[in-house]
């Protein structure tokens, strides 16, 4: 069942009173509203590519959570809300607004899965202020945790692609600036991964870590607006979980929040959706999830297949200590009992294998299509010459 109104008011009775707006709630700062504002208690906070749409896909499909009318993605749910990030406005009631009661939501089971919540510096701060502060101890959060190499490769291949099917090449795309992401203006180009990968970690060393404090250098160059304004955001930030985990950590309780490694998940699968199931207090479902949807990824013509192990390295170098940072933290939430009962230990990261060389997709019909047309022009010039030849030993002939 829902932990909203019921653990406002206590019980089921006060659950319908505050749904036919017969109480109030304090919102946020103090203010009174209408505890008519129904709004998420559940919350997928991320991490970008690391199958938030597949597992809220799971759940809606299954009926047990309902999404927001703001933006629906490609397989017609409705996932983010871009709230507490893109479109925030210390408005309890523009919030509401995107999470509208249904015959099938009646506003008991409504969920946010918006993964830059998870990377975005005011998030925490801006659900604190925002939600009923009755409501704050009941609201449950999730992260799912990718290793950071293989997000961040996944975050760029996600915006070469929409470049590549650009006819007129433009620097800005639906993630943002090309040039700020990855330090090369789009209109004029799209760099390898080696050379955003080297950008991005010579500007942390050079303007985010500069005096050893790691948390005063996340807070510096992680994704805000002043940050992006400045030109001071850095992708490799959005790898940085610690830090993330721990903003989160000064607004909440940890047992509000379930930390899953998506690696593990996905081998997983079942373990992980019951746990799930379970730690959003969901209800039975007539058509229980079994499994995960497929990740949204697909291949194309230069898609970043491999990164060269020059370029491992430097991530590993930068992620390596935030990684271990993470670790330790999950293991003292372990240890104090803080961390939820459905929880698991979190397995350490396997960074991605690499090659000498970066390696790009190339389809086998552009590569039999590269062959014939290799054919073609040797046999024209085997003709061209042997043409040639046979003109010159007519001419020595005639001689």
């Amino acid at each position: 069942m829902s932990l909203l109104a019921p653990l406002l008011l206590g019980g089921l009775e006060a659950a319908a009173a505050t749904k036919t707006g017969e109480a109030a709630t304090e919102i946020g700062n103090g203010t009174n509203s209408s505890a008519t504002l129904l709004m998420p208690d559940l919350m997928i906070l991320g991490a970008q590519k690391a199958a938030t749409t597949s597992v809220f896909s799971l759940l809606h499909l299954a009926g047990m959570v309902c999404g927001s009318s703001n933006w629906v993605s490609s397989a017609g749910n409705m996932k983010e809300a871009h709230f507490f990030d893109l479109n925030y406005v210390a408005d309890p009631t523009k919030y509401a607004k995107l999470y509208p009661t249904t015959s099938s939501c009646d506003g008991s089971n409504f969920m946010d899965a918006t993964p830059n919540y998870l990377f975005d510096y005011d998030g925490p701060d801006r659900l604190q202020f925002m939600l009923p502060q009755a409501w704050l101890p009941q609201v449950r959060f999730m992260a799912i945790l990718r290793e950071p190499i293989s997000r961040d490769l996944s975050i760029y291949n996600m915006v070469k692609q929409e470049w590549l099917q650009e006819t007129v090449k433009k620097d800005v795309l639906t993630a943002g600036s090309v040039k700020n992401l990855l330090c090369k203006d789009g209109a004029t180009g799209f760099p390898s991964y080696d050379e955003s990968v080297t950008c991005k970690a010579n500007h942390w060393n050079q303007h985010c870590n500069t005096d050893g404090q790691h948390m005063q250098a996340y807070a510096r160059c992680a994704f805000d607006q002043e940050n992006v304004d400045s030109g001071n955001r850095n992708r490799l930030t959005d790898g940085m979980y610690d830090a993330q985990i721990h903003r989160y950590m000064q607004r909440f309780k940890r047992f509000q929040l379930l930390i899953m490694q998506f690696e593990d998940m996905l081998s997983n699968q079942g373990m992980y959706i019951s746990k799930i199931v379970s730690f959003l207090g969901l209800p039975p479902s007539n058509t229980p999830p079994t499994n995960i949807p497929k990740d949204n990824g697909e291949s194309f013509n230069g898609k970043v297949e491999s990164i060269s192990c020059k370029t491992r390295h430097k991530l590993q170098k930068l992620f390596d200590p935030w990684n271990n940072w993470l670790y330790d933290s999950l293991k003292q939430d372990k240890n104090l009992g803080f961390r939820p009962s459905e929880e698991v230990d979190f397995p350490l990261f396997v960074a991605p294998p690499c090659e000498a060389v970066e390696r790009e997709h190339v389809s086998r019909t552009r590569n039999l299509t590269s062959v014939y047309l290799q054919r073609e022009m040797t046999t024209t010039a085997m003709r061209e010459a042997a043409a040639k030849g046979a003109k010159r030993s007519e001419e020595h002939t005639s001689e």
